[in-house]
């Protein structure tokens, strides 16, 4: 299956992930929701990989691959769940869609990559759409610092991914997309589990929406989507992958507006802002040159 496509679907599970999640966190504490999710993947993902004999993680991916688990699956998760404990859904879709330009920052900064005019252009236009979405249009919301912590917390899981996907882009070099998959899928559950211990609520046990919505994220917003992610990130690099995320807050809302939930003025046009600032940062004429 081409890159494009499996990046494509990635960002329809993870729009689905963002009422789930939301769904989730009115149940149960997040820590203990990232921690279910992951543990459930990593455990999936591990008897896929023993199940095509590829357990064996090389030994120079296990710096990386530790990265990748504290960075993409500790401190991305904990952001995450926190994050929609406090804001809604179609915000945290639109904030999290300036990752491709913070993927193109970070590139530039980390892994030397040129970044072109219309690119630096493009990662204002979006960091505008995020304050405008963050702020919800308020001048005094600004002034005063006035903002959803929530917001704030999504914007550093945003921050999260693109470290991750960098990472990624040097351990899939070495290792295959399943194994890296399982083995930070694993670590990071094991990370979250002492945060998880001290969340002391078990209303989540018998609940049916809590287990279904978990079992959604760690199969379809977690297996699959961290295989097809891995994936193009191997294939087409980490900022051209970054170009699908925008993707994500386009399925929130259509999957908002289905449910009877439309966006405000501030959301759709801090949107557009993000969403044309991805396309200038990663579009067709400014996609990152990549060096060596």
């Amino acid at each position: 299956m081409p890159a494009w496509i499996k990046l494509t679907i990635t960002a329809l599970f993870w729009a689905g992930a963002f009422f789930a999640a939301k769904w989730a966190v009115e149940i149960a504490p997040p820590v203990t929701t990232a921690f279910l999710r992951f543990a459930i993947a990593g455990f999936v993902l591990l008897g896929l990989a023993a199940s095509q004999k590829q357990i064996t993680l090389p030994r120079k991916a296990y710096l990386g691959t530790a990265g990748m688990a504290v960075i993409g699956i500790f401190l991305y998760n904990i952001f995450f769940f926190e994050g929609l404990s406090r804001t809604s859904a179609v915000n945290g879709s639109l904030i999290a869609s300036a990752n491709p330009a913070i993927t193109a920052l970070l590139s530039r900064a980390f892994r030397g990559e040129r970044t072109s005019i219309r690119q630096w252009c493009g990662i204002l236009v979006s960091f505008l759409g995020v304050v405008l979405v963050i702020s919800g249009g308020s001048l005094r919301a600004l002034i005063h610092l006035d903002v959803n912590p929530g917001d704030l917390f999504i914007l550093g899981s945003a921050t999260c991914w693109a470290v991750y996907s960098i990472l990624a882009r040097g351990v899939l070099a070495e290792a295959s997309s399943i194994v890296t998959s399982a083995f930070t899928c694993i670590t990071g559950a094991i990370l979250l589990s002492p945060l998880a211990f001290f969340e002391s609520s078990a209303a989540w046990q018998g609940s049916l929406l809590f287990w279904l919505a978990v079992l959604y994220m760690a199969v379809f917003s977690s297996v699959v989507a961290y295989l097809w992610w891995n994936d193009g990130v191997r294939e087409i690099g980490p900022a051209r992958s970054a170009i699908f995320v925008n993707l994500v807050p386009v399925f929130v809302m259509v999957l908002s507006v289905m449910s009877g939930r439309f966006p405000g003025a501030a959301q759709i046009l801090g949107g557009g802002f993000v969403l044309a600032g991805v396309y200038l940062t990663a579009g067709p004429a400014g996609r990152l040159s990549k060096s060596g």
